[in-house]
């Protein structure tokens, strides 16, 4: 379940890019004010950011669950949670 929140955050961040566009893509599809589009971008923004924690703390309990505390300790999972 860590993960699949995990890759959810990750689908997320286009959205989040195409939200910050100089041009105001969005604003021009939706007719939406940018005060409006600014909200949800922060709203977003905030969502992925707990997502994130979710997925982290999801998957450390998993690794300490599972009593195999190494994969802690490698360099992809401290890079990855650094991330």
């Amino acid at each position: 379940m860590g993960k699949r929140i995990g890759k959810i955050a990750i689908g997320n961040l286009p959205i989040l890019n195409i939200m910050i566009l100089k041009n105001d893509l969005v604003t021009a599809v939706t007719g939406l004010q940018h005060d409006r589009i600014e909200m949800m971008r922060h709203w977003v923004g905030r969502l992925i950011w707990l997502m994130i924690t979710i997925h982290i703390s999801l998957t450390v309990t998993y690794w300490i669950g599972l009593d195999f505390q190494v994969m802690i300790y490698i360099p992809p999972q401290i890079f990855g949670m650094i991330a």
